[in-house]
């Protein structure tokens, strides 16, 4: 069996990655989550509007395989394409007759040119967003993924709206650590880092991350993880 891995994060205790070069080949995928202990995020929603082709196939595949494993979605809300419940409505139509319980969304604010021009809008824009994933039945609760340089640019500087929320930023200094973490969006402390660009494992090509702990799904039997994040 094969898994079409348009997009798909892998979650170790320690590092993890996002692939550049896509692979079919299961043993590949098996090299990479035996060598990182990795659980597993899906793509979703990507940032034309759209559900990941692959979607459906690539999480019955991978519940089979592991039914034990947490999945999540990742989400990259389409500003230009406007009415976020329909983009939230068009990925649980897909996941949730697959899912055990409500999960945390991974949400990814980037690409200022693909947002609007006006903070306040995308501000609005991205708190609808987010309403309409917590009030979808399929999550129950969300992170953010961005950049400092990406979020003041499409939110604005002094935006701390969500800083309650897990954070993971992205900065390739290749340092598997916090040290670098400049504060912005009224976050003090990160969960998650892309540290690294275009390094290789398993005949794969791929970038880094690293990542501290935290829960993806509402189930009362699941325990916290240390995650870390792999790409296709």
């Amino acid at each position: 069996m094969f898994f079409l891995f348009a997009f798909i994060s892998l979650l170790s205790f320690s590092y993890g990655a996002t692939f550049i070069q896509t692979s079919d080949n299961l043993t590949d995928f098996d090299c990479l989550k035996n060598s990182y202990k990795m659980r597993v995020l899906i793509r979703a929603l990507r940032a034309d509007g759209t559900v990941e082709p692959n979607l459906e196939y690539n999480w019955e595949n991978l519940m089979k395989k592991d039914p034990e494993s947490q999945h999540a979605p990742v989400l990259f809300p389409c500003y230009t394409c406007g009415n976020p419940e329909v983009q939230i409505k068009k990925v649980c139509e897909v996941i949730k007759p697959h899912m055990d319980g409500e999960w945390r969304a991974y949400i990814e604010v980037k690409d200022p040119n693909t947002w609007s021009s006006d903070d306040l809008e995308n501000q609005q824009f991205f708190g609808k967003f987010i309403q309409a994933a917590l009030t979808s039945g399929c999550f129950f609760d969300y992170a953010i993924i961005s950049s400092k340089f990406d979020w003041e640019e499409i939110m604005g500087p002094t935006y701390s709206a969500h800083s309650n929320k897990f954070l993971i930023y992205t900065h390739y200094d290749n340092k598997p650590n916090y040290n670098d973490f400049v504060p912005f969006g009224g976050w003090k402390t990160p969960v998650g880092k892309k540290y690294l660009r275009n390094a290789r494992d398993c005949d794969i090509l791929f970038d880094k991350w690293y990542w501290t702990k935290w829960e993806l799904r509402s189930s009362s039997n699941q325990r916290p993880y240390q995650l870390q994040q792999f790409f296709y």
